[in-house]
């Protein structure tokens, strides 16, 4: 996927997806309930 598809205009890399995932684990997002955290860089923004 081309970067100027993207709201911030870069490739991902793999730490800051990784990021997320840690994010969700139960001690760092404890009062984070039924939400779907989306890892696009904006694509889905509009």
């Amino acid at each position: 996927m081309p970067c100027e598809t993207t709201f911030v205009n870069r490739q991902k890399n793999n730490e800051e997806v990784a990021n997320s995932v840690v994010y969700l684990c139960p001690s760092k997002s404890s009062f984070v309930i039924g939400h779907t955290l989306v890892v696009d860089g904006g694509l889905t923004a509009g």
